[in-house]
Formats: structure tokens, C-alpha cells, sequence
């Protein structure tokens, strides 16, 4: 009888070489594999390895933040969270400093001065340029009738869930969205910039775009492309309603004698600021350049504008400045 022909010591060896061997196939393999699909990648057209560049490009914070849009997208889309109350009140922590009467009373008198200063008519097609929490919508319920429509955009998210789930749900004609459009208060992590940020709207398809309060607090770029975005839109015969702070020579000698509202005492290429270190806080404009940029989009000045009473005027409609507009 033959004794046991290998120790373990030589078992142990021999299945270490053989690993080992296995191993180097494998990635000699590999390797052969990596330099043929190189090879293919080289081969691609000039189109796809443009866009393979531009994938690899984008910085991880962006496509992480393009994930994270997806991903309460879809959370939105599959919401079963079940039917609110009606007559909710509003998350008016949103916009400190304003109570729910004040919040109700401008809404009713805004939409006043749409009717009875931009014609807003009950068929109209309109458009809420940063709607916040649809302070519009109950009064333009009792204007619109129901060939009328309202479209509502804002940079928070929270805030347009609220809308969709307390203002579209029981009336379908009132339709929110949620940009990602950067803002350093409300949306600090947005992915577009204002200044090349394009409404999600086609053109020519509305009949009145209003923004309050929204020009008061953009710069001249944001500015430029909000008012061009609203002409856009807009169909021919159509109306803007925005209201500014504009300078022209009797609101600067108020606020040189002190009788204006706000101190705007920080000059800058198109205007004023009130602060220096933040200067969306509030943005005064220069009358005849916000004219001359609404002529240049194909938009007439209705004149004289209607000034407020921010900047000491007697007897203006609002506290801030309205313009009219209405599309060539």
C-alpha cells in the first residue's frame, strides 16, 4: 500500500499556483477587452464623443442635484397622501410678516387693478410669474369663467406641492410648477441661473402675464430675460402687468428728501439698491431704460405708468409702480 503521496504544504501550494494562473488569464483578458472597446469608443462619430464629454463634464453637486429633481418628481407623481380639507389655511411662514388678512386684502386689490388697468377679461389665458402661494387664485375665481385658465410657476418646492394639493385639486384651471431656478434665499441650490432661464411656455400661447413683486428684487441680467420671457409668451394684443420701482425725477427728489419708504441710497449702473451687501432686497430701475427694453421686445407702454406711494407720491392705485404693457 503506497503512503499518501503529498503533504497539505504541497496541496496548499499547488492551488495557490493555480489561482494565481487563473487570475493572470483574466486580467490579460481584461485587458485585451479595455483596449478593443477603446478602440470602439475611438471609432465613434464626433457627435457622441461630444456628448461622452459633456457627461463627464457635469460636476458631481449638479448631477446630484438633476437626481434628487427626479427622484421628488417622482414622489409627486405618486403621491397618495389622501384629499386635504377645504379651506386650509395657507403655510404662511413662507412669507413672514404677512398675515392671513393682508395676505388676502393686496391679493383682491392686485387682481382689481388687473381688470380695471390691464383688462384682464374672464377668458383670458394668464400667467403668474412667481406665484408663491397662489395669493391670486380666490379672487381670480370670481373673474375667470371657464374658457379662462391660470398657470403658476416658483422656485420653492414646498410651496408648489401646497398649491397643487390645495388649490388644483379643487380647481383644475389653476396649474402649478416647480422651477429650479436659483434664488439665494428661497432656493439657493437651484440649477439655472435667472439670467438663462426660459419659461416653460410656449410661444404666444397667453393672454396676460402679471409679476408683482418679482422685478422689485432681480438684476438687470435676470431682469432683461424675465421681461423678454414675458413678451415671448405673450400673444399679439396680449398684457403685462409688473410692477417696479422706477426712478425717474421726482421719485429721486423724494427719496433725496427723505420722504421715500425704502432708503435706496446705493447707486449702481441701472438704478439704485438698498443694500449693498444684498442686493436683491430691492432694486430701484431707471424709468427710460425699463421703457426702452419693453420697446425693444415688441411691448407698448401704456402712459403714463401708475406710481406708488413707496416713494412719498400722493394718490398712486398701489405701494409699488404698475406698468402696462400690451404685445405688438
Amino acid at each position: 500500500m503506497r503512503p499518501w503521496p503529498l503533504d497539505m504544504g504541497t496541496i496548499w501550494s499547488a492551488s495557490i499556483k493555480r489561482r494565481n494562473a487563473e487570475k493572470k488569464n483574466r486580467i490579460g483578458s481584461s485587458s485585451s477587452r479595455h483596449r478593443s472597446d477603446f478602440g470602439k469608443l475611438r471609432s465613434l462619430d464626433p457627435i457622441r464623443i461630444e456628448a461622452f464629454r459633456v457627461v463627464l463634464s457635469l460636476r458631481m453637486p449638479k448631477v446630484k442635484r438633476i437626481l434628487h429633481n427626479l427622484w421628488e418628481d417622482l414622489k409627486d407623481r405618486f403621491d397618495r397622501t389622501p384629499p386635504p380639507a377645504a379651506n386650509e389655511p395657507r403655510p404662511l411662514h413662507y412669507m413672514p410678516g404677512i398675515g392671513k388678512g393682508e395676505f388676502e386684502r393686496i391679493g383682491r386689490e392686485l387682481v382689481r387693478h388687473f381688470v380695471e388697468v390691464g383688462d384682464l377679461q374672464p377668458s383670458d389665458r394668464v400667467l403668474d410669474v412667481g406665484c408663491g402661494l397662489g395669493r391670486m387664485v380666490e379672487p381670480l375665481q370670481d373673474v375667470l369663467d371657464d374658457s379662462g385658465s391660470y398657470e403658476g410657476f416658483d422656485v420653492v418646492r414646498d410651496i408648489i406641492r401646497w398649491d397643487r394639493r390645495h388649490l388644483t385639486y379643487f380647481d383644475p384651471r389653476f396649474q402649478f410648477r416647480f422651477v429650479d431656478v436659483y434664488n439665494s434665499s428661497y432656493n439657493p441650490h437651484g440649477l439655472i441661473q435667472p439670467e438663462r432661464f426660459r419659461f416653460p411656455y410656449p410661444d404666444g400661447e397667453l393672454d396676460f402675464v402679471f409679476a408683482t413683486s418679482v422685478f422689485t428684487h432681480l438684476l438687470a441680467g435676470s431682469t432683461s430675460k424675465y421681461l423678454e420671457q414675458c413678451a415671448r409668451v405673450l400673444k399679439p394684443g396680449g398684457r403685462l402687468f409688473a410692477t417696479f420701482f422706477l426712478l425717474d425725477d421726482t421719485t429721486r427728489r423724494l427719496i433725496e428728501e427723505g420722504e421715500s419708504d425704502i432708503d435706496f441710497r446705493y447707486p449702481w449702473e441701472l438704478g439704485l439698491l438698498m443694500n449693498e451687501d444684498k442686493p436683491e432686497d430691492a432694486v430701484a430701475y431707471r424709468a427710460e431704460w425699463v421703457f426702452d427694453r419693453l420697446d425693444e421686445l415688441g411691448l407698448d407702454v401704456r402712459q403714463p405708468p401708475s406710481y406708488g406711494a413707496w416713494s412719498g407720491r400722493e394718490g398712486g392705485l398701489d405701494y409699488q409702480d404698475i406698468l402696462v404693457a400690451d404685445k405688438r
